[in-house]
């Protein structure tokens, strides 16, 4: 019987050992019988994952702390297109805190063939700082993936769904939110465009476009980031990201956040 995706943590942290292990004993079926290993191809892991992580100290005249990290874990099979993910930002200056973020989301698509599927998605975020000190959005949709070579992936997801959000409306000394209004409720429409380019075997580029629009908020948020393989398992990325929500609270917050972190990623599996 097929595993479910996500079924097991366990399962998710062994899985790359396995796929290596049953690799290497293709290799030697290989050598000894060439006619077996020919009905018998070696297994490949259907997990996928990395983890991110980026941090600044200073310090002397004055004293600033900068931190975050990403973790992504994806799964595919004949069937299944699921991924999950979360985030979090920290950052300080002479020990006040100016930024606070956490965000965390998933997606579970069940493959109609190997280019469409249908697609669930929720995410979560909770934010000091920003306009909204949390928002959360589940949306079902169609996937479609469009181009998939060597050089090129894109896809696309869209569909409708529903949001939950609470406005700042004051924030203290340090920008911090203190308060918020009222949380609001909205249908909206959910298109998220992924877009990847592959210079060579060690560099890429990577576009992701998430649009959630209702009849009261509209966010939207870009993340274009540039990876320069160092090793088989790590390299380094610079991602420049874009988030705007057009119902803010006037004086008090403002449309549009911008953030550039630049990274040490590690994949496994």
């Amino acid at each position: 019987m097929k595993k479910t995706p996500f079924a097991s943590l366990l399962l998710m942290a062994l899985s790359g050992f396995a796929a290596q292990a049953q690799a290497d004993d293709a290799a030697d079926a290989t050598t000894a019988a060439p006619a077996a290993a020919a009905t018998t191809p070696a297994k490949t892991s259907n997990w996928s994952g990395s983890g991110q992580l980026g941090y600044a100290d200073s310090s002397g005249n004055s004293r600033s702390q900068n931190g975050n990290a990403k973790l992504n874990i994806k799964y595919e099979d004949e069937y299944w297109r699921d991924q999950g993910y979360l985030t979090a930002l920290r950052s300080s200056s002479d020990n006040v805190a100016s930024a606070n973020r956490y965000e965390g989301g998933t997606s579970i698509g069940y493959k109609f063939d190997a280019r469409s599927y249908l697609v669930n998605t929720l995410r979560y975020v909770h934010d000091d700082f920003g306009a909204n000190l949390w928002q959360a959005s589940y949306a079902i949709g169609y996937g479609y993936v469009a181009i998939k070579n060597d050089r090129n992936e894109l896809s696309f997801e869209g569909g409708p769904g529903f949001q939950r959000y609470a406005q700042t409306l004051t924030t203290n000394s340090d920008s911090r939110v203190t308060s918020t209004m009222a949380p609001r409720n909205q249908a909206i429409a959910r298109l998220l465009v992924n877009y990847k380019y592959h210079f060579s075997k060690n560099a890429s580029l990577d576009e992701a476009l998430l649009v959630e629009a209702g009849n009261l908020n509209q966010y939207y948020q870009n993340d274009f980031g540039v990876t320069v393989a160092l090793t088989k398992k790590f390299s380094l990325k610079a991602t420049y990201q874009l988030r705007y929500n057009s119902d803010i609270v006037s004086g008090e917050t403002v449309h549009t956040d911008r953030l550039f972190t630049t990274n040490l990623v590690y994949s496994f599996f």
